[in-house]
C-alpha cells in the first residue's frame, strides 16, 4: 500500500455577523439582514435613499401609493435577508464598488443606511 500524505483542508470561514448588516454588492444589489430588514418593519418596498455629502446610501419603507418604490424581497436561497435591486440609483449617483461594502447599517429618521468609502463614489448627482 502506498504512503499517504494527507492535507488538510482549511476553509476561510464566512463571518456570520451577530446584529443586523447591509451589503452593498457590485451588481448593484443591496442585502439587509433579517435583523436589518426588522429595523424597518419588513416592508414589502422600499424607496432607495442617497446622501452624497456623507456618501450614504439606505432605503426606507415606501408608503402605500408611493409609485417609486422597488421590491424587497427574499432571494429564494433559504437565506432570511432581503434584497433590493439599486443598480439604477448606483449609475445615477456615480456609485462603484469592486467588492461587496458590508456594514452594521444605522437608522436616521426612517431611513436605514450604510456609508460607503470614498472611493465607491465618481462624479455623484447632488
Amino acid at each position: 500500500m502506498p504512503e499517504l500524505h494527507f492535507e488538510q483542508f482549511v476553509h476561510k470561514r464566512v463571518h456570520k455577523p451577530n446584529g443586523p448588516m447591509m451589503s452593498l454588492w457590485p451588481s448593484g444589489k443591496l442585502q439587509l439582514t433579517d435583523e436589518a430588514a426588522r429595523m424597518i418593519h419588513y416592508p414589502d418596498q422600499v424607496v432607495i435613499m442617497w446622501d452624497a455629502d456623507n456618501r450614504a446610501i439606505g432605503v426606507r419603507a415606501a408608503k402605500k401609493g408611493e409609485g417609486h418604490g422597488y421590491a424587497l424581497r427574499a432571494p429564494g436561497n433559504g437565506t432570511s435577508s432581503r434584497l433590493v435591486s439599486v443598480g439604477c440609483a448606483m449609475a445615477h449617483y456615480g456609485i462603484s464598488v469592486e467588492e461587496p461594502v458590508r456594514a452594521a447599517p444605522k437608522l436616521a429618521g426612517n431611513v436605514l443606511y450604510i456609508r460607503l468609502p470614498k472611493e465607491a463614489v465618481n462624479g455623484a448627482v447632488r
